[in-house]
């Protein structure tokens, strides 16, 4: 594991903006950070919108809603993820299907999620595991 880098003349800014949380004059997570950060981010993927949320597990939630997961749904995801991605699922009402990953790059393989792809197939999460991205993944958003 490596040691997190700051740059230099960045320190004093981060200790000050913590302060200003601890201190109770700012809000710990949304405001006018949030909303900053939402802006530029959404500027730089080239997005209407953006949300920026406390968790992956949050996040989640939300993209399954907007793709109006629900009930009876299936959402297909790998076997090799944090339970986060699963519970976002069931929270949703719908079926987590598993699905098995490449062994060389632990991440989904589009040949085995077209073995999991059904009629009730409403959503698939990809997940990637350990900075790998599946080399199919362009494929698999097809």
């Amino acid at each position: 594991m490596s040691n997190p880098f700051f740059p230099e003349n960045e320190i004093d800014w981060i200790l000050s903006e913590f302060q200003h949380i601890l201190q109770g004059n700012a809000p710990f997570s949304m405001g006018e950070r949030v909303t900053e950060f939402e802006n530029i981010f959404s500027n730089y993927v080239d997005a209407k919108y953006a949300v920026g949320t406390n968790s992956c597990s949050a996040a989640l939630e939300i993209a399954l809603r907007v793709a109006e997961v629900v009930q009876g749904d299936e959402v297909i995801i790998p076997t090799q993820t944090f339970i986060a991605t699963a519970s976002a699922v069931v929270r949703e009402g719908a079926s987590p299907i598993f699905c098995d990953i490449d062994p060389q790059y632990y991440c989904m393989s589009l040949e085995q999620l077209k073995k999991k792809i059904s009629i009730n197939t409403k959503a698939v999460i990809l997940v990637h595991m350990g900075g790998m991205i599946s080399p199919d993944a362009l494929r698999i958003k097809e």
